[in-house]
């Protein structure tokens, strides 16, 4: 994590905290969590007017359930610590008050660090939602459809270190660890692609004088903004200037002559 004189909201070990601007931070290994989503599935049930509930199954309840018991797979099938995230992030279902619709549809998200944590989830998503559908009556099984799949960012060791011992030779105390992150990332399907080792640091963007009054209140979640809020909006200064020359002295760590000893 870079410091550019503010906080951010950015990723990887060299500032526990990350968000102020100026702040520039590395993590060595697993940076950011892979992404898949079971990202869409549709429940089919039976449309009735609202005066027939009998004849229906209602996709609203059965969503409902299926949003509920979605809630036990981190709270009670992963263990303490490991970090996983399971997200509704939609749903939707009807278009009228008065009339019982034929089908439900929820996005999900899941982001873990471990491939065999993420099976694992998945897997626990379909029998639920397996489960619910039949519990209720469903007259058809949910149709699933998957897109989205991002990486795990992990580091390269020697690649991290190299740009760490840069960046703590020219940006001094402003450069410092950043903690593992819950975000997804697909930087590293070009490294990946290519072969090459990588590294992703963070840089720093919110207003120093913010982010401490937020933090002497104990309201850094409540009034710092994070990517994908519409308050979200990096300082621009030093924040700009400051990935301009992440950039440049992580170059110069390879590009630059060898100094004289």
């Amino acid at each position: 994590m870079l410091d550019s004189g503010h906080r951010s909201t950015s990723k990887q070990p060299i500032d526990p905290q990350g968000r102020r601007n100026g702040h520039r931070s590395l993590t060595v290994g697993r940076y950011a969590a892979s992404d898949r989503g079971v990202r869409k599935l549709r429940t089919e049930c039976t449309k009735t007017p609202e005066s027939s509930p009998q004849a229906s199954v209602d996709p609203v309840v059965l969503a409902a359930m299926i949003v509920v018991r979605l809630q036990t797979v981190v709270a009670r099938e992963t263990r303490p610590g490991e970090p996983v995230v399971l997200t509704v992030g939609r749903l939707e279902a009807g278009t009228k008050s008065n009339v019982i619709p034929d089908h439900a549809v929820i996005e999900l998200n899941v982001r873990t660090y471990s491939e065999q944590t993420r099976a694992a989830v998945l897997d626990a998503i379909k029998r639920i939602v397996d489960a619910e559908c039949e519990a209720s009556g469903s007259p058809k099984p949910a149709d699933y459809e998957l897109f989205d799949r991002f990486p795990l960012t992990d580091n390269d060791p020697g690649t991290t270190k190299r740009v760490a011992a840069a960046f703590a030779d020219f940006f001094g105390k402003q450069a410092r660890p950043l903690p593992m992150q819950m975000a997804s990332e697909d930087f590293s399907d070009i490294p990946g692609a290519l072969g090459a080792p990588y590294c992703y640091w963070g840089i720093g963007g919110t207003d120093p004088q913010r982010y401490q009054a937020a933090e002497d209140a104990g309201r850094v979640a409540q009034d710092i903004p994070v990517n994908h809020s519409p308050s979200f909006a990096p300082v621009i200064e030093p924040t700009l200037d400051t990935g301009v020359q992440a950039m440049i002295v992580a170059a110069l760590a390879w590009l630059a002559p060898p100094r004289a000893s």
